[in-house]
């Protein structure tokens, strides 16, 4: 019976390395050949089906801590949890890009997410994706996750 298994984990492994060789050229994607893969196994198209496949996006790139302009922000999760450290953004930075780390945080999409202050209690999402941190003077706090319509 060992042997059986071994036999179909192999066909299995050699699917998943042909989709990463065939995922596109060096530097492309990494995570493109790993969702592909599973994907293909499913039986779906390589994007997947968008009723089956959540758009949850990466984590852009923090700037340098200590360059002029650069602020803090921490977020806390759906479940109430800090998730921690707080992370570096610069103050021109918009609330889309928040929302973008919050929906990474919380395996949401986008556009399910809206990020609430502390005190006083206010949505950022009401002020505008293309607002400021700087305008939505949100730097140095704590901002909680919430997904939208809770």
């Amino acid at each position: 019976m060992e042997d059986n298994g071994q036999a179909q984990a192999q066909p299995q492994a050699n699917q998943r390395d042909q989709s990463n060789t065939t995922a596109g050229a060096p530097g492309a994607n990494p995570g493109v050949g790993a969702a592909s893969s599973s994907s293909a196994a499913g039986g779906e198209g390589e994007t997947g089906s968008p009723s089956t496949k959540k758009m949850v996006p990466s984590l852009p790139e923090e700037p340098p801590e200590g360059a002029p302009g650069v602020v803090k922000v921490s977020f806390r999760l759906l479940d109430g949890a800090r998730r921690g450290p707080a992370r570096v953004f610069s103050e021109e930075h918009t609330i889309g890009r928040l929302i973008t780390i919050a929906a990474h945080y919380s395996d949401l999409e986008e556009g399910d997410v809206d990020l609430v202050t502390s005190f006083p209690k206010r949505s950022l999402r009401g002020l505008g994706l293309e607002t400021t941190i700087k305008e939505a003077d949100v730097a140095g706090d704590m901002l909680a996750i919430r997904r939208m319509g809770d």
